[in-house]
């Protein structure tokens, strides 16, 4: 079932408690919601299945306690659409200012809720599990990774979502990644240069599979520019190399360098040297050698109306050739090379839920992301100078 079908759909009912709940009692409160929930339904002639394939821990807000996350606007929607579909049960933590602690010294608060949508077929609700926590001060997140412990369903899996800013270094995610098999994250939004470098760090240093939603955008993309030299002989073109150009939005720069990423570690061996953009521009550019030869690369970033993705244009030059891609609409695309007239093909993404449904049902880690990753970061690295 794909999150599109749950458009339309009946919103999902809530089952909320009362008010706070004493963090030992969280699972007898469930309980007490799972009844009610199951009352209901009976009345009404349906009846009740609880399901959890996973536990999601959402940092959904930890600014106020001086942690690194902020989810993005919508984000909370795509997380509760993703969990209709691969039932879960979810942790969500937040924190306050010490000063809005309802009694002082206060410093952990909770509440639990369940959210039953309906079957596809009808006739019976499928129910997740939400309990958000709320740590009040910044000494609070010192309580989350023992708190999480704590409320994991047992024998399950566990995804970490932090979809906001890409984390950084810290006691509480590395305590959060200890007990995750997979960390969710969003490496697009805002443009942070220096967002690419930290990750990859990351990702070398500790064991927990990363799946980035920025990286998973480029999946149609990918597919569509590979597809410039699927005809014979046009694939060993891209061994005589002569150019590459990128344009992109903004907000998609970070989008653009894993592009870049991508594109170079495909040609082979090469080490990229950053080049003087000039004074006043919004390019970067450099220079990178491969089989003797001496190939420029420039990434351009400028207002335009470009897909979710917030890549505008590729254009590369090889053996003689062109090889262009071009965003039309947020949902089209035209390719044009040799055996491409200015083809126009829709483009067929995922909205954030559909990625990371896709993101937690993976079957295993997608081996060129550490790759494309880690030549991002170099790109990022080698022009730092010129910024």
């Amino acid at each position: 079932m794909s999150a599109a079908a749950l458009h339309g759909a009946p919103s999902p009912t809530t089952y909320s408690g009362t008010g706070s709940v004493n963090l030992a009692r969280v699972e007898e409160e469930l309980a007490g919601l799972w009844r009610q929930a199951g009352e209901l339904a009976g009345a009404s002639g349906q009846a009740v299945t609880r399901a959890c394939l996973w536990n999601l821990v959402e940092c959904q807000s930890l600014a106020a306690g001086k942690g690194e996350a902020v989810s993005p606007a919508g984000s909370a929607a795509a997380v509760d659409e993703a969990c209709a579909i691969v039932p879960s049960r979810m942790i969500r933590l937040r924190a306050q200012p010490a000063d809005q602690a309802p009694r002082a010294g206060q410093e952990v608060e909770a509440w639990v809720s369940t959210r039953c949508n309906l079957s596809p077929g009808g006739g019976h609700q499928i129910c997740t599990e939400e309990i958000q926590v709320v740590g009040y001060g910044e000494p609070s997140l010192a309580h989350f990774p023992a708190l999480v412990r704590a409320l994991l369903v047992p024998d399950l899996p566990v995804a970490l979502v932090w979809l906001a800013e890409p984390p950084r270094k810290g006691r509480l995610l590395r305590d959060l990644l200890r007990m995750s098999n997979r960390i969710l994250i969003d490496t697009q939004p805002g443009g942070d240069e220096g967002a690419l470098p930290r990750v990859n760090e990351l990702v070398r240093d500790t064991h927990a599979y990363f799946v980035d939603l920025g990286w998973m955008r480029l999946t149609p993309v990918r597919y569509l520019v590979a597809s410039l030299f699927d005809a014979p002989g046009r694939a060993e073109q891209l061994r005589k190399i002569e150019a590459i150009r990128l344009e992109v939005t903004p907000n998609g720069r970070n989008t653009g360098f894993l592009m870049l990423g991508w594109l170079l570690t495909r040609l082979g061996r090469l080490e990229p040297k950053a080049e003087d953009a000039g004074s006043g521009t919004r390019s970067y550019r450099w220079k990178a050698k491969l089989h003797a030869r001496s190939i420029p690369i420039e990434m351009a970033v400028h207002e335009g109306e470009g897909g979710r993705d917030g890549l505008l244009s590729l254009e590369v030059a090889a053996g003689g050739d062109t090889f262009r891609m071009r965003q039309v609409d947020a949902e089209h695309i035209a390719l044009d090379g040799p055996d491409h007239g200015g083809q126009t093909l829709a483009l067929h993404g995922w909205n954030d839920a559909e990625l990371m449904v896709a993101g937690l049902g993976g079957p295993g880690i997608d081996a060129l992301y550490p790759e494309a990753l880690a030549m991002a970061a170099n790109l990022i690295q080698a022009e730092a100078w010129n910024r």
